[in-house]
């Protein structure tokens, strides 16, 4: 018998790690989710079209729900005291890590989506979900997430490949505009990183995890450049 499960096991162990196996994981991993607590977060999307003013969908992406499991296990090890924090999900789509995000004590958890259509299936996701939350506080917004204004004092901030490089430099502007007006830690959580170059250009942020499919950067007062000797 145990010789028969190692056979079995031998074929399959390189198709689970493989891209396609990864994503038939976390589509399953998120199917258990919604049969658990009642809610509709799965699903793939190709393009979501904007409800926004001007919103361009070639500038977003697919419409893919976060694994739970990846999720909980990211935000466990950034040991920080979430009660200090506001958390914000850029791209929350059906508002599936607003979710899970409330299972943590957050001081407040806010999702912004340009889709009206995945908005609304995000409001009533917060009002069916049956399972446990921590904090009480959760909002979505429907807007450009170019438009929208960075929350005070210390923040979380997740991306999950909502958009594509214009937008994700919009972003980055606002939220460094809103750290030289107060100078405070913020953590960006970036998953399938696609452009990342971004992130990595910004002389404010450090880049404090680099897992290839997850990148966590936090802020650090800029160093002033040095000038040049004998000038």
């Amino acid at each position: 018998m145990g010789f028969a499960l190692l056979c079995l096991r031998l074929p399959l162990s390189p198709f689970l790690k493989s891209p396609l196996g990864v994503r038939l994981a976390d589509a399953y991993d998120g199917f258990v989710f919604d049969r658990r607590f009642g809610v509709d977060t799965s699903g793939w999307i190709a393009q979501p079209i904007p409800s926004v003013e001007s919103g361009d969908p070639q500038l977003g992406s697919a419409y893919a729900g976060s694994s739970p499991a990846h999720f909980k296990r990211i935000f466990q090890n950034l040991k920080i005291r979430y009660e200090d924090y506001t958390f914000v999900d850029f791209g929350s789509g059906k508002g599936r890590v607003l979710l899970l995000a409330a299972t943590f004590p957050f001081r407040r958890v806010v999702g912004v989506e340009w889709s009206q259509e995945l908005h609304q299936v995000a409001q009533r996701n917060v009002k069916l979900y049956n399972g446990p939350r921590a904090c009480q506080k959760t909002e979505s917004f429907c807007m450009d997430a170019g438009e929208f204004p960075i929350p005070s004092g210390k923040l979380v901030l997740y991306f999950f490949n909502p958009f594509k490089n214009e937008i994700m430099a919009r972003v980055l502007r606002n939220v460094k505009e809103s750290f030289k007006r107060d100078t405070r830690e913020i953590i960006l959580v970036y998953m399938n990183p696609r452009f990342k170059s971004v992130l990595d250009g910004a002389a404010f942020l450090e880049k404090t995890v680099d897992k290839g499919w997850l990148m966590v950067y936090r802020t650090v007062k800029e160093k002033p450049s040095r000038a040049t000797p004998g000038k």
